[in-house]
């Protein structure tokens, strides 16, 4: 397997999974201005869409987008997903939730929104936070005891989080409106930044 990434992007989720997963993969970082990755290839070549995340299979196929690798992983390695009968469910809840709700509530960030329009997304972003890290979606982590940052104690989902609140390092002026999302199991809480 490869992952493409770009670091401080979404793929940085992805990265976490395959790591915590034990996997066997090589990465290669992708710059998505000149969509040229470290090794001088096109990579609309891997993937017409042209942005990260993207993992090359071992069989030549390409999935994109990270709730679908995120998907596949987890049905790879158990030990990324939830067991049960509404485990994978709960994975892809949790996912969707910090892909559409956390994710895209950073937008007047990255896309010089005013200050009102900022300060609405800090309160906006807070509270999405609290709800996945406290409030009513948070569950407790059977392997620590600690808060689950999800509905689900899963890698897959702690690895998105994260993805979502390393945001806080790029916008070190709004970062102390909301802490960071604590990881639940213990891989999550010892690993390294891969990007």
């Amino acid at each position: 397997m490869k992952l493409y990434y770009t670091p401080l992007a979404c793929s940085l989720a992805d990265h976490i999974a395959l790591n915590e997963a034990g996997a066997a993969f090589e990465r290669e970082s992708v710059d998505l201005v000149t969509k040229k990755t470290a090794s001088g290839g096109d990579f609309r070549a891997v993937t017409p869409k042209g942005y990260v995340p993207a993992l090359v299979l071992d069989d030549g196929e390409v999935i994109t987008e990270n709730i679908a690798i995120l998907d596949w992983l987890a049905g790879e390695f158990p030990v990324l997903g939830q067991p049960g009968r509404l485990g994978r469910t709960r994975v892809l809840e949790a996912l969707t939730f910090i892909s559409t709700e956390i994710h895209r509530a950073f937008k007047p960030m990255w896309h010089a929104g005013s200050e009102t329009q900022k300060a609405r997304a800090r309160a906006t972003i807070s509270g999405l936070f609290e709800e996945v890290s406290g409030g009513r979606r948070a569950t407790t982590c059977s392997a620590t005891g600690r808060a689950s940052p999800t509905s689900t104690c899963s890698s897959c989902c702690c690895g998105r989080a994260a993805s979502a609140s390393s945001c806080r390092r790029r916008l070190p002026h709004c970062a102390a409106a909301w802490p960071p999302v604590r990881p639940c199991r213990p891989p999550c809480a010892t690993r390294a930044c891969f990007h």
